[in-house]
């Protein structure tokens, strides 16, 4: 059995425990953050601010004003899921609260709408990544 967490304020302690607790095996433990590039992250922010952003906007139907910026602004979070709640609760005022199933359904849904998207390849690689390491955990015959 292998394990993957988000990694942030609030949590990490938690996972570090985990991770020193022996409840699984040594290496089975992952977190978001070893392949987001980020110092916090959760597994949003393994597929990738731009792609993830783009999922969003669509999946609550954010037009003008109301949709996140394709450039992540000055000041705000850097977990992607942060800063999607902040955006809502501030200037999509008509948008319902944030639920994370929400993209998730919509890019099940609508996934060959993103084959081509922005990010998409960064977002594979990552997956990519973590996958190797979930296959190397497997026992060999």
């Amino acid at each position: 059995m292998a394990v993957l967490t988000d990694f942030h304020t609030g949590i990490k302690r938690k996972v570090r425990d985990l991770k020193e607790s022996a409840i699984l095996e040594s290496g089975h433990v992952f977190s978001a953050d070893s392949f987001s590039g980020q110092d916090e992250a959760d597994v949003e922010d393994m597929i990738g601010r731009d792609l993830y952003v783009e999922i969003v906007n669509r999946s609550y139907d954010l037009d003008g004003n109301e949709r996140l910026p394709s450039i992540r602004v000055a000041q705000t979070p850097i977990r992607v899921i942060e800063e999607v709640e902040e955006h809502l609760q501030l200037v999509a005022l008509d948008a319902p609260t944030f639920d994370h199933m929400r993209p998730a359904v919509y890019l099940t849904e609508h996934e060959n709408d993103f084959r081509a998207a922005n990010g998409v390849d960064v977002a594979l690689d990552r997956f990519e990544q973590l996958f190797v390491k979930l296959n190397s955990l497997l026992p060999t015959k």
